[in-house]
Formats: C-alpha cells, structure tokens, sequence
C-alpha cells in the first residue's frame, strides 16, 4: 500500500465515480467481491432494508450485539458528519487507516474488474466492498448490514445473511424502484433468501401477503403476529418468544415498533446460537442512539431527518398537540408538498432554508410550495444558523438527513458519531 495516499486521494477517487451515478445490479459487486478475495463469505450478516426505521432498527441491534459482547459491525449510510461513520464497529466510527488501506485494495484490482464487466464500480458499490474489507479485517462477529436504496439488486444484496429484516415500505426512490408501493415492495423483498429467517415490520395486508409469498423458501417467516411491543407507563412490553420490559431512548412511538423487530432479531440470533442470551442482549437496547432521528438538542431545538410523507407523518404525531418553528430543507426529487401536509399539524411558522449540494430544491421554490401547502406563515432564509439565533419557543429542524448533517456538525457533532451511550 502506498503510505502517502491519504483522505483527500481517497475523495477523489470516489468522485470520478459519481459520473457513472447510481447502477441497480449485481454483477458488479459480485465480481468486485471475488476479486477481494470474497470477504463476504467469512463473515455473519444481519441483512436490513426498508423505507424508514432501517437505520434506528440497525442500531438498536448493534447495541444490544455490543452490550451481549459480540465485536458487532454497522454499515449504513448516508454519513451526517464523519464520513468514517458509515463503517461502524463496536458503535464508533473506524480508523481513517483502515478505510485507506481498503481504497487502495479497489483500486489495485479495478483494472481487473472492468475486464469482467466492462464497466468502473460505482461509488456505492466501492463503499461497500471497502466494509466487506475492513470488518473481515478487523474480525468482526456480526455485521449489521443495512442496504442502501432498494434491495433485490441492492449492492448490500451479494451476501446470504442469518437473516433478513424488512421494516417497513412507503413510496421514495420511486423513479428507481418502482411507481406503485407494491412494485417499491417486491423490490425490498429481494433482499428475502431461501432457507434464511424473515423478519416482517409492514402491517399493511396488502404489502404482508407480497412478503408472505416471497417467504415461502425462507426457513422461517416472522411478522406482526409473532412479536409485539406496546408502551406501559415509563416502561415498554414486548411478546415473542420471550416476555420482557425494557426502556428507549430512542424518542417516537414508532421507535417502540422498531425495537419489537430489534428484539425478533435478537431471538432468530439465539435461536442459531450467536447469543447466549436475547433477554441480556435486549437490555442494550436502552442505549442505543440513533443521531439526526428526531434528537433534542439545547435551547428546544429538534433534528430530524424526515425526508418522505411516512417519515414525516411519524415525526408530526410524535409531537401531537405541540407546535414548533420549521426550518425545512428538502431534495428537489422528493414528493414535497405530501411531506409537507403531514407536517402541517405542528407547524405554526415555516421557514425554507437552502442546502449545500445539487440535488436540493432552492429555498424560495420550497417557500412558495410551502405556502400552497400550510396554513401558517411561510418564507425563506439564506442561513439556519443565522435564523436560528432570532426564534423564540421550539424550533424543528427536518426535510432531510443532509440538513441534519449541518446541522449536527455545528450544534452536536460528537453525537453523530455514536450509535450507542453505552461508553
């Protein structure tokens, strides 16, 4: 390896492969890993996707694997602050060393790579082969594997995992995986393999029974009926296999849902041997943190990322009853004014602020949207940090984990790096 390569060559590397944009398939990242040596093989996959609740159902799992004392790996993405945070292991974002030393294993057999596809990898693709690299080195017990898009042709979608989790579906992306929710969920369901544990968030009938027919190869099928959570007072309830109390951090009744899959998860885990014990691991769960997911900050301010109408719909009953000050971000490919209705019950003063990359919609469109859309006073800014300072009461800030992003790397960029508190 060439010991003066450093973050910046890395960077710059990965930005000559955006051109190519985003590729759906598999050919590639099946080649890209044999090439590697096949690191996929060696190690144990926990394969998740979803529309929204994939990445805190991740974290949930990770913490409780950690806090049982398995060496527990975490890929996801998008990054908010570090970009070393999409390879986590045992929570903390890795070595910037060891995300060099797994560029510069691409790019050495790359030339080979183009030889047996005719093509470049892209740059998810890249990222993800550089995970498979880095938690085979670094031993790692268990990896939490959370797809990036899609699923059926998913780059994440190379690996046979100890099982596969689908927390729930909602229309995004739809240019790619589909133009109707049931097309978007046999895209997700691709992720679903023969002879493998299924773990089923979706209550929708409709949406269940496109899972239930794909599940019929996997060894075992799991959805609403098999495991539930439900508040009881401070304190929450699951039934499953095993009966158990146990607190959140996590803020959001959605949330109570996602730690029920959590806790499935862990139970399939037990049940093959991995955990000891799913009770002790559950315990961990109390510790997980997801950052940029409806977080509280000081002074009453609120980060969430809700960039979809299920995300935000979840966000704006969290907050029933309560009204806040709306700094709003948003992609310009995004259904925006359904985003925005679902915010509208929490909503009494809105306001549009730009963010920094090319796929956001400008501040005074997203303005003028808003006031089509919101019955509250609506305009637009040219800075959040420089709004924020002159609001009084709660303030949210949402539309995007991008936003999220900036926000956290000025207000709490500590807290973007952890997926637990457990240290």
């Amino acid at each position: 390896m060439n010991p003066s390569f450093n973050f910046k060559d890395a960077e710059t590397y990965l930005d000559s492969l955006l051109v190519f944009g985003i590729k759906l398939g598999l050919e590639n990242m099946v080649s890209l890993n044999q090439l590697l040596g096949d690191p996929a093989s060696s190690l144990k996959f926990i394969h998740v996707a979803g529309t929204n609740g994939k990445g805190s159902t991740c974290a949930m799992i990770a913490t409780a694997c950690k806090y049982s004392g398995l060496k527990t790996a975490f890929y996801s993405s998008p990054y908010l602050v570090n970009f070393l945070e999409r390879w986590r292991i045992n929570g903390t974002p890795i070595q910037e060393e060891l995300y060099l030393e797994a560029i510069q294993e691409i790019m050495l057999i790359e030339d080979q790579l183009i030889e047996i596809t005719g093509v470049k990898p892209t740059y998810f693709e890249v990222l993800t082969a550089a995970a498979l690299i880095i938690f085979q080195k670094e031993k790692c017990e268990l990896v939490v594997w959370e797809t990036g898009m899609g699923g059926r042709l998913d780059a994440t979608n190379i690996v046979n995992p100890l099982m596969s989790i689908i927390t729930n579906i909602a229309m995004d992306h739809g240019s790619y995986l589909g133009e109707t929710i049931e097309e978007v969920a046999s895209e997700k369901a691709g992720i679903i393999k023969a002879n493998t544990p299924f773990i089923c968030g979706e209550l929708d009938p409709k949406l269940k029974s496109i899972f239930a027919q794909k599940a019929q190869k996997s060894s075992q099928y799991y959805m609403d009926t098999d495991f539930l959570s439900h508040r009881q007072g401070t304190d929450i309830q699951y039934q499953g296999t095993h009966e158990l109390n146990y607190k959140l951090r996590l803020l959001g009744d959605h949330q109570v849902s996602n730690s029920s899959i959590a806790i499935k998860a862990l139970e399939v885990l037990e049940d093959q041997g991995i955990l000891e014990s799913a009770i002790i691991a559950a315990k961990g769960i109390q510790y997980a943190h997801w950052p940029g997911r409806i977080q509280e900050l000081p002074n009453q301010i609120y980060v969430d990322g809700a960039h979809n109408p299920a995300a935000m719909e979840k966000l704006s009953h969290c907050f029933t009853g309560k009204k806040f000050t709306v700094l709003c971000g948003m992609m310009e490919d995004k259904d925006i004014k359904a985003t925005l209705k679902k915010l509208a019950p929490i909503c009494k003063n809105f306001i549009a602020i730009p963010i920094n990359i090319p796929r956001a919609i400008q501040a005074e469109t997203l303005a003028d949207i808003a006031k089509e859309t919101l019955n509250c006073p609506c305009s637009f800014q040219n800075n959040w940090e420089t709004c924020i300072n002159n609001i009084e009461g709660k303030v949210l800030i949402t539309g995007s984990l991008y936003l999220s992003g900036e926000v956290l790397s000025k207000l709490a960029p500590d807290s973007a790096l952890r997926c637990d508190i457990l240290e």
